[in-house]
């Protein structure tokens, strides 16, 4: 039997880097910052924090505004529940309320525990302290702005996968791209439009990631290369996404609601 020395030559090389592929910035992929100092100590005291400004908050501060409600001035859901718990449990679940409110902040800051969880920790602790019922707490679950944001997700991968985003990353690079200012105002006018139509702020991040990650890898920000053109894109996405969720009753689920009450 005749042996063919290793050469190198028929192994296969390696894949190189795309800047392009989105698969290059999946979230398991990014770069996670170790928390040292005072980010470390956080993260250590936030846990006992929050449930320390809870339980002070519900067992120990009084405020003559929770204490003494006037019903008048409640609207139809909440002089309901008035009428049927009464003055003074009404004011223990607004005290439950202001306290959750508390810790769930610490919490956000802090970092003690993940957002996602500390969200869901909310929602229990609005049922168990009688602030809500359990229907109408998981209801919220199902709410279509929830499958919006779910949906929005959804059609991202979409666009990852076909490389539709890819595609006309690069279009709008050769249509607009003369200069980074171009590529800046055009889109302002693109989260303008969306924004119209889109009620989820969320959504909208979503379907303009691939987008604008693209096209910062074009310009030579990727994870192992920063630059103030990828940040700014970044930046100014998230920006006009907030702002434009201000501008029009349908930009933000919170106005419209807000708009229909």
């Amino acid at each position: 039997m005749v042996s063919i020395p290793d050469t190198g030559l028929l192994k296969p090389d390696k894949k190189a880097y795309d800047p392009l592929d989105m698969n290059n910035y999946r979230v398991e992929k990014f770069i996670k910052l170790e928390k040292v100092g005072f980010e470390k100590w956080m993260e250590r005291l936030g846990g006992p924090l929050a449930i320390l400004a809870f339980v002070l908050i519900y067992f120990f501060t009084s405020f003559s505004f929770i204490d003494h409600i006037n019903p008048d001035i409640l609207k139809s859901g909440g002089a309901a529940r008035f009428k049927e718990l009464g003055e003074l449990k009404f004011a223990r679940i607004n005290y439950a309320m202001l306290g959750i409110f508390v810790a769930a902040i610490i919490l956000w800051i802090t970092e003690a525990i993940p957002n996602y969880l500390t969200s869901l920790i909310v929602v229990v602790a609005l049922v168990l302290t009688g602030v809500t019922s359990e229907e109408l707490a998981y209801a919220q679950l199902g709410h279509p702005v929830m499958w919006l944001n779910i949906l929005s997700f959804i059609l991202a991968s979409m666009l990852v996968t076909t490389r539709v985003a890819k595609r006309f990353a690069l279009w709008f690079v050769i249509r607009f791209g003369k200069n980074a200012t171009w590529i800046f105002f055009s889109f302002i006018v693109i989260n303008i439009v969306l924004s119209v139509f889109i009620s989820a702020t969320t959504a909208k991040a979503t379907i303009l990631l691939p987008i604008f990650m693209v096209i910062a890898a074009i310009y030579g920000a990727n994870t192992k290369h920063r630059n103030n053109f990828g940040r700014n894109i970044v930046l100014q996405n998230l920006f006009q996404i907030s702002v434009g969720a201000s501008g029009f009753i349908t930009g933000s689920a919170r106005i419209y609601w807000q708009a229909q009450s």
